[in-house]
């Protein structure tokens, strides 16, 4: 029942955002992808409609990297539960290969993997590129810019499952993580798995450093980014069994002063992009999964 009304919001949200202008120019855009669970194959009756796939994801970042101009980087980012679905159980060696390969051959130029995923693929001997991280503890990365400059990122460790909201030591470190990247990166992005309750209670923490923009993964609702932390942040979540990919476009960086407050649709903009048959199914990621029982 979850994965219709995610579906159903997905759609309506296309619907809503097809008149948008997106002719500005950004200075960064971020398609971000997370809680695919490991689907492969497009769904044949969600809403109607078929979307998704992990073909047709690959087909959208490829075509969206060779579109952008040679100043404008376009970065997949992956927030996590890619590869294992909800309920944990492991698939076979067959598909976890399968999907390494595939997400490797996307290419994308940071991934976040639970500790599950990475004990999975340990298990099965699966090995995935160096831009996967398992960030057990507060980890900071960056992602040059062409001209100078980097995006920050900090990834967040998850937390147990009785946890409901970050422990006040793990948000401090993350706030100092984020205060050391905002002194070398234009903008500085957050990678969370904790789920969409215990997120929204940090983003309404006083105590916290926010990052510029929080993209968010795990338990919960995916929606397009919305201004959120009194406006100190950008935040979006990721849709499930990868129906849908997320996209941000930066086009002013934020200002790192006191009363620094995003505008939407001004210096930043977020769009859903629902997986529909307006975009083919790339070849070389679907021959991997042939006559493999998948999702």
């Amino acid at each position: 029942m979850k994965h219709f009304f995610a579906t159903v919001a997905i759609l309506t949200a296309l619907l809503l955002g097809a008149d948008r202008s997106w002719s500005a120019e950004p200075l960064l855009s971020i398609i971000f992808s997370a809680n695919s669970e490991g689907a492969v194959r497009p769904c044949p009756v969600c809403g109607g409609r078929i979307i998704g796939g992990l073909s047709r994801r690959a087909t959208y970042i490829q075509q969206s990297r060779q579109s952008a101009g040679k100043t404008v980087p376009v970065f997949a980012v992956s927030g996590g539960f890619e590869f294992l679905p909800e309920s944990g159980k492991q698939p076979d060696q067959a598909k976890l290969q399968a999907l390494a390969k595939a997400y490797g051959m996307i290419n994308f130029d940071l991934g976040l993997l639970t500790p599950g995923e990475a004990g999975a693929m340990r298990k099965a001997g699966v090995n995935l590129p160096g831009q996967w991280i398992t960030a057990e503890a507060v980890t900071q990365t960056q992602l040059p810019l062409p001209g100078g400059g980097a995006v920050g990122f900090v990834l967040f460790p998850p937390l147990t499952p009785t946890e409901k909201e970050a422990p006040k030591d793990l948000i401090a470190q993350i706030s100092k993580a984020v205060e050391t990247q905002r002194k070398k990166s234009n903008i500085v992005v957050g990678l969370s798995p904790w789920g969409y309750f215990v997120e929204l209670l940090y983003l309404r923490s006083n105590d916290a450093v926010l990052p510029d923009v929080l993209l968010g993964s795990g338990p919960g609702p995916g929606f397009k980014g919305m201004v959120a932390g009194e406006g100190r942040a950008y935040w979006m979540r990721a849709y499930s069994l990868g129906k849908a990919l997320n996209r941000l476009e930066v086009l002013a960086w934020p200002k790192r002063e006191a009363g620094f407050r995003w505008s939407d649709d001004m210096d930043i903009r977020s769009l859903n992009v629902g997986l529909t048959d307006q975009f083919k199914e790339d070849p070389a990621i679907a021959v991997l999964f042939e006559g493999m029982e998948t999702d």
